[in-house]
């Protein structure tokens, strides 16, 4: 009963309140005395109370509590309205296009291909119905979905390649010296770089020589023979 005045009159009835504050609220006053609080809330009760404003209220929401024959009217159950009863629609080989967008994203394989297929024959036969024809649309939206997923995905996989790399880069050499030490001399820097770089030089130096060796044996053999 009382939630139609909650909109029509006790909303308004602060809004009115506030309004009669508002050169007080303006003034930074630390305190509203009771005197002022309640001469403004006088001037919003006669405003905002009145008989119009809580019929209305009522009437707005559908109560009548003057008017029963209103109300026992507007509660009458009306006899409802046979429901015509449908038809049943007849299956065709064109409902696997409605099926195939719609689980996921990208699509399963089986109801695609099945999709694929009935829209190859459609092209042979040069039948291109409206389920055909919403299909290609869809299967083109879907082929640009899937592009631009490949491209970020291949995307992120060179990024992915390009760290790895880097990181690998890092650990070889003069920096596989200095990796978890906090405090090294000059010297001891020096001479370990220098056994790393010596190192290195050593494992190319054998992989380059390894064939010419080996050409060479395969010579001497030869000549002798």
């Amino acid at each position: 009963m009382l939630q139609p005045l909650d909109v029509a009159i006790f909303g308004p009835l602060k809004k009115h309140l506030i309004s009669a504050l508002s050169h007080l609220n303006e003034a930074q006053l630390l305190r509203i005395q009771k005197a002022e609080w309640l001469e403004a809330y006088i001037h919003a009760h006669e405003v905002t109370f009145s008989n119009l404003n809580i019929t209305s209220a009522w009437r707005g929401s559908g109560l009548q509590p003057f008017q029963p024959q209103t109300v026992i009217r507007a509660a009458t159950l009306q006899p409802p309205t046979p429901a015509t009863p449908q038809r049943p629609r007849t299956p065709t080989e064109h409902d696997i296009f409605e099926k195939v967008f719609i689980n996921s994203s990208p699509p399963d394989f089986n109801p695609l291909q099945k999709a694929n297929s009935v829209l190859s024959t459609a092209l042979n036969q040069g039948v291109l119905n409206m389920p055909t024809k919403r299909y290609i649309h869809k299967l083109a939206d879907e082929t640009e979905k899937l592009n631009t997923c490949h491209i970020l995905q291949q995307r992120e996989t060179d990024n992915l390649r390009n760290i790895i790399q880097k990181r690998r880069a890092q650990n070889k050499g003069k920096r596989a010296v200095l990796k978890g030490q906090f405090y090294i001399s000059t010297q001891e820097l020096q001479s370990q770089g220098a056994e790393a770089e010596a190192a290195t030089a050593v494992s190319q130096k054998s992989k380059i020589s390894t064939t010419p060796q080996v050409t060479t044996s395969i010579i001497n053999l030869t000549a002798n023979i």
